[in-house]
């Protein structure tokens, strides 16, 4: 088992950095983010049959998990509900919608897997590097 812990401080550079933050989330993600306490990527026994992603938040005004994750599968993903908090929620471009859309192949879950969670540090890189990693998306 695997595990990358953010250390607190750096909540804002990884919204102000990496791809999570410049390229998927919405205004109100970034607010959700700042309780996010630690990621954690754990792979299946063949790690070529797949992984689970866990994203593990502090108590927090927009919903009631502490722990949200997202099971990725040859065939198929699955992920944990999001109890939001009454009158909170997202739109359509937002990052939590992912935890809805589990018949959907996931770039976003593969880069964190094979990039953030490999490569933690990346948060850390200059902000001309979001640049770089943009491109590597298209």
């Amino acid at each position: 088992m695997e595990h990358m812990k953010l250390i607190t401080d750096a909540r804002a550079d990884l919204n102000k950095y990496h791809v999570l933050g410049e390229l998927v989330c919405t205004e109100e993600d970034r607010k959700i983010f700042e309780f996010l306490s630690s990621i954690k990527v754990e792979l299946s026994r063949d790690t070529k049959s797949g992984y689970t992603i866990i994203f593990n938040f502090d108590s927090n005004e927009y919903f009631e998990n502490t722990k949200l994750w997202k099971k990725y599968e040859r065939t198929k993903t699955s992920a944990s509900p999001i109890q939001w908090t009454q009158g909170k929620g997202v739109d359509e471009q937002s990052f939590f919608k992912r935890f809805s859309e589990v018949d959907k192949r996931d770039e976003i879950g593969e880069m964190i897997k094979d990039e953030l969670w490999s490569d933690p540090l990346i948060c850390f890189h200059h902000e001309a590097d979001v640049e770089n990693v943009a491109v590597k998306m298209r």
